[in-house]
């Protein structure tokens, strides 16, 4: 049940996106608004050394604000490279990101430093939507639900990054859904509400 209605959300996104694209709406622009941050959460971000990021498809955010004022503060920036079922990050500039992927999105090459889940201290998690109780809606793959499992070493800090017209007040979901710390908007950072039940 919860993957069907998965599939009809999806589909009312797309449609949505598709006729944004249609009526050439430029694409949301996110920065990092300090002043909207929590505080308990400012200090984490502002100490991030190694930043996992991504290459945005054409109906997700633009991050380059965001993944230049980490790089002005000294942190290493890494992205995803998909392998099959798989995937690993490596580091690089969102301009060495040259290659096309099997889902048609920019990867750096695989010959660039290879950085494992233990040495990320935050990830800027893209998504079609994000409920405000911080549930992950993704493509339905499960790269970043396996990735960000728990059991791979990582402890740091997950941002959700989606356009607030992509913010619900609750998503269908299942156990195995990434849930995230914080959710990034073109309206600044808001921490997850609690969530009400189970689906």
């Amino acid at each position: 049940m919860t993957g069907r209605v998965k599939k009809l959300v999806r589909k009312v996104i797309r449609d949505r996106n598709r006729v944004a694209a249609d009526r050439s709406v430029v694409s949301t622009k996110i920065s990092l608004d300090m002043d909207t941050i929590p505080s308990d959460l400012r200090e984490k971000i502002l100490s991030s050394k190694v930043v996992a990021a991504y290459m945005p498809l054409p109906d997700e955010p633009d991050i380059s604000e965001v993944l230049s004022a980490f790089e002005k503060n000294g942190a290493t920036v890494c992205f995803p490279k998909v392998f099959g079922e798989d995937m690993a990050f490596f580091a690089a500039r969102a301009s060495e990101c040259r290659n096309i992927g099997s889902f048609g999105i920019f990867e750096p090459d695989a010959d660039s430093k290879k950085i494992l889940p233990e040495e990320m201290d935050l990830v800027l998690v893209p998504a079609m939507a994000f409920s405000e109780e911080g549930v992950r809606l993704g493509r339905g793959k499960g790269y970043y639900d396996k990735f960000f499992s728990g059991s791979n070493g990582f402890h740091g800090i997950l941002i959700g990054v989606v356009a607030k017209k992509n913010l619900f007040p609750h998503l269908p979901s299942d156990v195995w859904d990434l849930t995230v710390n914080a959710i990034l908007t073109e309206e600044g950072m808001i921490l997850p509400k609690e969530r009400s039940g189970k689906n």
